[in-house]
């Protein structure tokens, strides 16, 4: 598994290097709902149900939770229970190629702890990835916590909680950054 940890800011990086990243009309951005089968529900803009579609991820994928988070359809990164985890719910990525999705690959130890790891959001540019996990450094419940992609070592660094008045004692999930950066929202 040796492209776990780069394959995102890398994937990103090869394909739209010549595009605007994420602009609205490509971006999946959000997750409606699943149904037993493994399809997805999401929306690929600016947040109407017109451009709500369906993706058929495998079953395999095991995904238990509304929390996915896709790219053009063709990369997705998304919290599982799937064996050979690192306790809880860990974040594995995707990539389709020729029409199939590869097999998961557990975005590894940097990011994933024992505990849960869900609610995964990228930057823009794919270099800091922001999630919820409920880890030791949480001041209390699910905390946000984000990654920065290290371009020269190959790797994501260690993850920091985003702090108060981000996080509290409750639960904070599903954070987001508008397109231009400015604006994070979490539930």
């Amino acid at each position: 598994h040796g492209w776990m940890a780069s394959m995102v800011p890398l994937y990103l990086r090869k394909y739209y290097a010549d595009e605007p990243l994420f602009s609205e009309s490509r971006i999946v951005t959000s997750v409606y709902g699943k149904d037993f089968e493994g399809d997805i529900s999401v929306n690929s803009g600016s947040g109407d149900h017109q451009n709500t579609k369906k993706i058929l991820l495998p079953s395999s994928f095991n995904l238990t939770t509304s929390d996915a988070y896709f790219y053009d359809d063709h990369l997705v990164i998304f919290a599982s229970r799937l064996q050979n985890g690192y306790g809880g719910y860990d974040l594995y990525a995707s990539k389709k190629e020729d029409g199939k999705w590869g097999s998961p690959i557990n975005l590894g130890p940097e990011i994933n702890s024992p505990q849960d790891e869900l609610s995964p959001f990228l930057s823009k540019d794919g270099s800091e990835l922001y999630y919820s996990s409920d880890r030791n450094e949480s001041i209390g419940g699910l905390d946000v916590f984000y990654s920065t992609y290290l371009y020269e070592a190959n790797k994501w660094a260690a993850p920091k909680n985003l702090g108060i008045p981000i996080n509290s004692p409750g639960d904070e999930t599903s954070f987001t950054l508008s397109y231009n950066g400015l604006i994070g929202t979490l539930s």
